[in-house]
Formats: C-alpha cells, structure tokens, sequence
C-alpha cells in the first residue's frame, strides 16, 4: 500500500536546480527580468512545512496569476506570470523566496494585494510587521545561487555552491514558471553551446572572415569593374583607355604596398 504521506524533501533536486540557475538568464531572454525579490515568513502566519507547499500554490493561482494576466487599462501591463520559488525551513521557520518578474510602476499595487490576499487567506485582521519584504532585484544571478543554496551537495559542488541544510519541506520545495521551465531554456541553451562551438572550431581552423579583403583584392576588384564600365556603356578606344589607365596605376600602387599571402604547402 502506498504511504499517503507527502514525500519529504531537505535539499533541492537537480532537475528543479536546474531550470531555477536557468531562469534569470530566461526571463532577460523573454524580456520579463526577474525583477522583484520577496520573502514570506510563512510560518508567522499558520503554514507549517506540510503546509506551506499547498499555502503558496494558493496564493499563485487564486491571485498572483490573474492579478498578472488582467491588469486594469489604467496601469501598465504585467503580462504573464514569470517567477522562480523557493521553500526553506531552516530553524523549524518555514519560509518563501520568490524572484519575480513585475512592471516598476506596479510595485505598489502588488504590494498592497499581497497584503490583502494573505489576510484573507490565512484569517488574520493585520500583517506582523517583518513577515512580508519586497525588494528590487538588482542581481537576480546572485539572488538565484542564494535561492539554490539547498541544492544537492554533488551537483551544489559541481556548480561551485556552498550547499547548506534547508530543513524538511513536504512536496516540491523550488520550481518555475512554465515559461521558464525545460521547454523553455533547454532548447535555448543547446543552441548557445551549438553557435559556441562552431565559432571555436572556425577560429581554430583560421577561418575568421576578415574584416574587408586585402588590397591586392580590392585593386583587382576596381579593374574589372572598369572593365564593365567600358563593356556597358560601349566606348571606344580612346576612352576605355581613359578609363583602365587610373585603375591600372591604382592597382600597381596598391600591390606594390601590399604583401600576398603566400600558398599553404
């Protein structure tokens, strides 16, 4: 018989690890930065670690998610919800980072709703003050290896992070927005290492195109357009030579001052 337990987590695994290293990088792509950084003391407020995982689901669904898509005509759009999450409870604390993208002129309308939804929620009259802080995210690379610091020790080593103990989480502990899931940023990251590679291999080779040809090329480029100038227009003698003779002094000039790469044996 199954366990109908919740499965109990301490550490964060390497497939919700991956796609929240991923997501700032996503989101600047999308043109949805993650912006806005807030942290919920949870546990102030009646989640408990079985909990809490169900509390903030809530919270994205019932609110946030609407609240994002239908913005009112007289404020600036938000669009669709683009985030990354993390649970921790570290000294029996359970508690909530969000990184999450929203417009600068809606802060103090998603401020307030906040407040207002987690009264509602949780039955409370008044916020505790500390419970709730909203702040910009000015480095959201160096806000998401915070948020990871629960990652798993073998792949925390991998990524160069000092992994430490986030205490026990029932459920999933870190996950994303869909639009910045794997099917997302999986294909955008293979085709960075494709255009990497090739460029690698390209200069390895010596095949960087140079930044205009060499001069022995541009004189004989001038020549045979002088030579098309006189074919198209039909002139005689007199005036194809008046034509060639600039370009074939131009080109003894150029070849003169110039070095011809020798042929490769």
């Amino acid at each position: 018989m199954r366990d109908s337990l919740p499965p109990v987590t301490l550490h964060i695994g390497r497939k919700a690890g991956a796609s929240a290293l991923h997501a700032p990088r996503t989101a600047a792509a999308l043109g949805r930065p993650l912006n806005t950084l807030v942290t919920i003391n949870m546990g102030q407020l009646g989640s408990t670690p079985e909990t809490i995982f169900h509390n903030f689901a809530d919270l994205r669904a019932r609110w946030f998610c609407r609240w994002s898509r239908n913005t009112p005509k007289s404020h600036p759009q938000n669009g669709p919800p683009t985030y990354l999450y993390v649970h921790e409870n570290e000294s029996g604390l359970p508690h909530t980072h969000w990184l999450v993208h929203i417009h600068p002129l809606n802060r103090p309308r998603f401020l307030a709703k906040l407040l207002l939804w987690l009264k509602s929620y949780f039955g409370l009259k008044t916020i505790p003050p500390g419970v709730v802080d909203v702040r910009d995210a000015y480095n959201p690379e160096g806000a998401k290896l915070y948020m990871v610091k629960n990652l798993e020790r073998r792949y925390a080593a991998f990524c160069r992070i000092e992994a430490t103990e986030g205490g026990p989480i029932a459920r999933r502990r870190a996950d994303t927005s869909r639009n910045l899931g794997p099917s997302v940023w999986k294909p955008n990251y293979w085709a960075y290492k494709a255009k990497m590679r090739r460029e690698s291999t390209g200069n390895r080779a010596g095949k960087r195109v140079p930044a205009s040809p060499p001069a022995h090329c541009q004189a004989s480029q001038r020549l045979t357009e002088a030579v098309q100038v006189a074919n198209r227009s039909a002139l005689g003698r007199e005036a194809f030579l008046s034509e060639i003779t600039p370009a074939v002094l131009r080109i003894g000039q150029d070849v003169s001052s110039a070095t011809i790469p020798q042929a490769r044996c």
